[in-house]
């Protein structure tokens, strides 16, 4: 039986590996490029995170065309994100490339999968009903239109924002309310946005030991551009009323 190596990089391999081997398949979860003996390699999603490096989480850095260099003609690699160039050296190889996020089910299940796993997170920390609550998504993509979906689904209030003028269409005929963040009067609410961003996530990840270096350097840092930028912005808009008052 053709075997599937997966390269080991997280829980969503592991649940890849139990899936496979519950359904009868030959697979292992490999921590090294040894693949030689297998048919089918999958990577991860994105399959480099530089461009130059395969992402995995048994190698610090570890060349994209070394890799391949290890791979034999007629097997079969599969990842998200490949870049022509790692196409064309495949082909070249006698490889055959498959970027699942090039396959449009992918993208829909996936959608929808986010936008579950986020109810069940909100549920479970949350002591009120979501119905009748407000729901505020902020981009209107593939994963937003569907958390706006199951949101609504559950008797939630859908507030959105985007600026795509096709998708802000797309909700407005679903009847979701579209928030302006553009104009005078909302410029508040888009300062309230991007610090509650940036609040959430370093809540959501303090406990990721690799997103804490991003926490204790970089967002304090965002954080007081923001601030500085949105202090100018309303000295600006003072100054302006002052200006005109005067005339």
């Amino acid at each position: 039986m053709d075997s599937f190596a997966i390269i080991s990089n997280g829980n969503k391999q592991k649940y890849l590996y139990d899936y496979l081997i519950f359904h009868n398949y030959s697979a292992k979860l490999v921590t090294n490029f040894n693949l030689t003996e297998y048919k089918y390699i999958v990577a991860s999603i994105p399959f480099s995170e530089d461009g130059e490096n395969v992402n995995c989480d048994f190698y610090t850095s570890f060349p994209i065309t070394t890799f391949i260099s290890l791979l034999k003609p007629g097997q079969i690699l599969f990842g998200g994100g490949f870049k022509g160039s790692v196409v064309s050296h495949c082909m070249n190889s006698g490889i055959k490339a498959i970027d699942i996020l090039n396959i449009p089910d992918f993208y829909r299940n996936n959608a929808f999968y986010t936008a579950e796993g986020l109810l069940g997170y909100i549920i479970s920390n949350t002591n009120f009903s979501l119905k009748a609550s407000n729901i505020l998504v902020l981009g209107y993509g593939k994963c937003g239109s569907e958390i706006c979906n199951l949101f609504n689904n559950v008797g939630s209030n859908i507030f959105f924002y985007e600026n795509n003028e096709s998708k802000i269409n797309d909700g407005l005929n679903k009847n979701f309310t579209f928030l302006d963040i553009n104009k005078k009067n909302n410029k508040i609410i888009n300062l309230i946005i991007i610090i509650i961003i940036i609040i959430a996530t370093m809540i959501l990840f303090k406990n990721n030991t690799s997103f804490n270096h991003y926490l204790d350097s970089i967002y304090p840092y965002i954080l007081l551009i923001i601030l500085i930028i949105y202090i100018i912005i309303f000295i600006t808009i003072i100054i302006k009323k002052g200006i005109k008052k005067k005339n």
